[in-house]
């Protein structure tokens, strides 16, 4: 069964084919109607059954072979796809060599296509790949680490879409009608099929899919390993990112020799400076990785190349192959607007299986983006649930759960979508600056807050206030704090650490980040600025909170929204309690002092 959305590592076999291999099916040779997986021994399907509705038959209603008439179709009206999932191994588990695959291919129009290539023989257990093909013509390129490559596909035509990969130095390169499209290292470096799958769900998808396949080929050539070899075969943690942050970039080394590494040198370069760290007292064999976080760069503005050379390897001057020695990659973080937060709103719920994802996507970006991103989690259906914020955020995102608004953008997306959202509202100018200040009495357990707004450019009576709080490291007792899991067992691929937990996981074992407690005075937010609002101008808004006594102040966040006209977040503050409780003091209002209070608690 394909999954349909994943995020957290795994681990990779090191098995090598030796031998050259290469693979092609115009789908000439068979008579229309026939399942490919029955009438070849190349083809077979997800569930290893021919023959049935996972294969898929020859049909002659469109090909892309001169002189013939064949291709095959694929096909699906379900948001989960299928059930047509038809499987070509490749004839072995490749992560050394190169690897070329293609095939032509004609999406129909208003329909999406999808398939991806599995990293081991056993399907299920890793994805390589995923290319995502919506009706819009975006074609999205990813794994279980995020995304890969974005460009497009052409429309209502034929056209072959190529891969041609070096896993020695680890560079995957796509191309579209030979046309080279972009290249990319891939943190899943291992290939051993290719899964085609009708679905249309993800990217704006809109659940229908109807594509053609034609000319499939393979090829694929090994490669011998020298004595020794020291490859640089990846480099993460920098990218994406944003100017102005700081990162640790880490360094993949691989042994692509067949004597074990116990010591190495690596020389980082970017922006001007060079980083060099000695590695010893290691033991690298043959075909593994040794993984190195290198010291911290602060990321620059503009498109800069960032490389990394290993070199002394077991103290000598050279090593088997050059040629893989020095890897480079192309920095060029978006460059966010000062002071700017995002929101991101994700309706979630303990009875809600796929919602796993949601905490894996939430929690990276809380981890990856943290002072430029607030999330928000809104509870449904469980005792966490806040009533006034989770039945107006229901219709806004489909009632689909875990999906979710970043600023309140109209189209709500699925959360493995977030970062490509988050990285076009940083950029979005904002018209005013926001802080936050608190005072708590530990007595009523009343929290009043503060919200300022310092505008930088012009608004109206017509933008909107709003303030949020949420809880972390929040627990529960009993059957309905534990927490659905699709991914249990990893059926539906890798998640963060979930497909190693049962489902339900145990509510002894669930801890909750990002809960959504308030929103005040309603989820559209509150008026309160004169009609017509000037650069420089400062006006505050408070706010006052009785908290629940199994609540935890120390674990709270505010959040401050300043929302446009069109109900677009256009700004936000982002604090725990305790900073908003021990900050500066801010400067007296320039405008009249509004006060805003919440429905009891």
């Amino acid at each position: 069964m394909k999954k349909l959305y994943t995020l957290a590592g795994a681990a990779l076999l090191s098995t090598t084919i030796s031998a050259q291999s290469s693979f092609f099916d115009d789908f000439e040779s068979y008579t229309v109607g026939q399942y490919i997986g029955a009438v070849s021994p190349a083809w077979t399907t997800w569930s290893g059954t021919t023959g049935g509705t996972e294969d898929t038959q020859v049909n002659n209603t469109m090909n892309n072979t001169t002189g013939g008439s064949n291709s095959v179709r694929y096909s699906s009206t379900s948001a989960t796809g299928g059930p047509q999932d038809c499987v070509l191994p490749f004839g072995g588990q490749y992560n050394t060599g190169t690897f070329n695959y293609a095939m032509d291919m004609f999406v129909t129009p208003s329909q999406g296509a999808y398939f991806n290539f599995q990293a081991n023989t056993t399907v299920g257990q890793v994805w390589a790949m995923e290319a995502y093909m919506p009706q819009t013509g975006d074609l999205i390129l990813s794994n279980t680490n995020g995304q890969l490559l974005t460009s497009t596909y052409p429309l209502n035509q034929w056209f072959t879409i190529e891969f041609n990969i070096n896993l020695n130095s680890n560079v995957w390169e796509l191309r579209i009608n030979n046309a080279l499209i972009g290249s990319f290292p891939n943190t899943i470096n291992q290939i051993a099929s290719v899964d085609i799958f009708p679905v249309n769900a993800s990217y704006s998808g809109n659940n229908n899919s109807e594509f053609y396949v034609d000319n499939v080929s393979y090829s694929y050539t090994p490669y011998t390993l020298p004595v020794l070899n020291a490859a640089v075969t990846q480099i993460g943690g920098v990218n994406p990112g944003l100017a102005t942050q700081v990162k640790n970039p880490v360094v993949t080394v691989r042994n692509l020799g067949t004597t074990a590494i116990t010591s190495f040198n690596l020389a980082l370069n970017y922006n001007s400076g060079t980083i060099n760290l000695p590695v010893t007292s290691v033991n690298v064999a043959s075909l593994a990785t040794y993984t190195v976080t290198m010291a911290p760069v602060t990321l620059a503005a503009g498109s800069m190349p960032l490389s990394v050379t290993v070199s002394n390897v077991n103290g000598n001057a050279s090593d088997g192959d050059p040629s893989d020695d020095v890897k480079t990659i192309t920095l060029n973080p978006v460059v966010p607007v000062p002071n700017k937060i995002v929101v991101g709103e994700e309706g979630t719920g303990t009875w809600c299986p796929w919602c796993v994802r949601g905490t894996v996507y939430m929690d990276y970006m809380e981890n990856n983006y943290d002072g430029f991103w607030a999330g928000i989690a809104v509870h449904n259906g469980d005792p966490m649930a806040d009533s006034l914020y989770d039945i107006e955020l229901a219709p806004l995102i489909g009632f689909a759960y875990p999906n979710m608004l970043v600023d309140r953008d109209p189209n709500n997306i699925d959360p493995s979508a977030v970062e490509a959202a988050f990285m076009s509202q940083i950029v979005v100018p904002i018209n005013a600056t926001i802080s936050n200040t608190a005072q708590y009495n530990a007595t009523t357990r009343v929290l009043d807050v503060t919200i300022t707004y310092n505008f930088t450019a012009a608004a109206t009576s017509a933008w909107k206030v709003i303030c949020v709080i949420t809880e972390d490291a929040v627990t529960g007792i009993g059957a309905t704090y534990s927490q659905a899991n699709a991914y249990a067992g990893g059926a539906n691929g890798p998640m963060g650490g979930f497909e190693n937990l049962p489902s339900p996981v145990p509510y002894t074992q669930m801890v909750y980040d990002h809960v959504a407690r308030f929103i005040s005075p309603s989820f559209q937010g509150g008026t309160g600025f004169p009609a017509t609002v000037s650069p420089g101008y400062t006006q505050s808004f408070n706010y006052s909170f009785t908290l629940d006594p199994s609540w935890n102040v120390n674990d709270m966040h505010i959040i401050g929204m300043l929302v446009d006209p069109s109900g677009v977040i256009n700004n936000a503050s982002y604090t725990t309690a305790n900073e908003a409780m021990i900050g500066v003091a801010e400067p007296a209002p320039a405008g009249p002092l509004v006060n805003i209070f919440p429905n009891p608690t």
